[in-house]
């Protein structure tokens, strides 16, 4: 079996929605060159389990990476992983639960299939399969939804990375004060 399950995982009421990012994730997944894998991750345990029925309805094998996991059954899902032949091509990964710790670079794909408040909280993500030991190039790709909200998060992730500059130079405790409620306005302006 290519997913390895909590054995006491809560029961799904109804099945989860295939959404556009689901969609895309699972046509990137498609195109994928032989032998590459992929790792996906979502703060969301029911896009993940969306995501692994998308896949598997297309003949992609994908594994659940969630909080809910046994150690044993996460050290099972990462060691059929990490196999250069068989083993599931997608890990899908709650983003908390791979934040750290982990060492994937069997896999030289990645996608984030939502936004997180805090940057560095996607960067630790990313840095779990571009690290010491990765044989290749990795493609990494934001699946971002158009004229939403996810859009105002990227933007103030990047004014985040100006304020902290700022606060290393020369900008008051008054001016960061300022441009921070300033992103917050823009988070909630009409599209």
């Amino acid at each position: 079996d290519s997913s390895v399950e909590p054995p006491a995982s809560p029961p799904k009421t109804e099945p989860a929605e295939e959404g556009p990012k689901v969609a895309a994730l699972v046509a990137e997944a498609e195109s994928l060159p032989p032998g590459e894998k992929a790792v996906a991750f979502s703060q969301f345990v029911g896009v993940l389990r969306a995501a692994q029925e998308a896949l598997a309805s297309k003949g992609i094998a994908a594994a659940l990476f969630i909080g809910s996991m046994s150690q044993a059954s996460r050290r099972e899902t990462l060691t059929s992983f990490a196999q250069d032949t068989g083993g599931p091509t997608v890990l899908l990964i709650s983003l908390r639960a791979g934040g750290t710790g982990l060492n994937l670079t069997r896999a030289n794909h990645v996608f984030l299939l939502d936004m997180w408040w805090n940057r560095s909280v996607e960067d630790q993500a990313l840095d779990r399969i571009h690290r010491i030991g990765q044989k290749r190039p990795v493609r990494a790709v934001r699946l971002v939804a158009s004229q939403t909200v996810e859009e105002r998060i990227i933007d103030m992730q990047q004014a985040k990375a100006l304020l902290a500059a700022g606060a290393l130079s020369k900008l008051s405790a008054e001016e960061i004060r300022a441009a921070r409620l300033a992103q917050l306005r823009r988070l909630f302006d009409p599209f």
